[in-house]
């Protein structure tokens, strides 16, 4: 619909998701992916070197979109894992082009406060992260009743390249951190953003969307 509305669309399947290489469902690190992110964005925005640009992303997806947003605008990084190498962030390729191009954001029930979770498996979060970061620790409902779309969720639960495993310890763990993170951080979104999500979502609370207006 989009692409028949006049907009190019470009996607890219993150880490351990989709046709990328890594354990399927596996998220090593979030910092990476947003590497990846930017170097991807880089290259859209040289392929399409006179459009304006719009970042749209779903679930974990509208969450990474919202971190991507605030870090070229505010220049901001999430905390990195115990578990890996520190090393020294990257300049954003795409940063020098970002602020005359970026028109805003598109979030569809971005993952900003974690769901209901045993808080035992969250105290060893970080813990089963680094020992066993494969594990396999929490089955998200195959079909959720706070989905948009139905015919998008039942693409979704067809789709073989789609992850429909339980979150692996690593992924929690990141995912976790960055939640944590973006909670310190929502009053310095200043960039316009269109949001969705269902009150009825029960992979990624709204009362995580709703904190972007208080």
């Amino acid at each position: 619909a989009l692409n028949l509305s006049g907009y190019v669309v470009c996607g890219i399947d993150y880490e351990g998701h989709g046709k990328s290489g890594g354990t399927p469902g596996l998220l090593s690190s979030v910092e990476s992916v947003l590497d990846d992110l930017e170097a991807f964005l880089a290259q859209t925005l040289t392929t399409y070197n006179t459009l304006p640009c719009f970042i749209m992303g779903q679930s974990l997806g509208g969450t990474l979109g919202l971190m991507l947003s605030l870090r070229f605008t505010e220049v901001h990084r999430p905390p990195r894992s115990p578990c890996l190498p520190q090393r020294k962030p990257k300049v954003a390729p795409a940063s020098q082009d970002w602020g005359a191009r970026f028109r805003g954001a598109v979030l569809l029930c971005p993952s900003i406060v974690p769901p209901p979770v045993n808080p035992v498996l969250i105290a060893m979060s970080t813990m089963l992260s680094c020992v066993t970061p494969r594990l396999k620790v929490i089955r998200i409902p195959a079909s959720d009743n706070g989905v948009l779309d139905r015919r998008l969720q039942a693409h979704w639960d067809r789709n073989p390249l789609a992850w429909h495993g339980p979150i692996r310890a690593r992924t929690g763990h990141e995912v976790l951190q960055v939640q944590k993170w973006l909670q310190g951080h929502l009053s310095q979104v200043r960039f316009p953003y269109l949001l969705f999500h269902g009150t009825e979502d029960q992979t990624c609370p709204i009362v995580g969307s709703e904190s972007l207006y208080t």
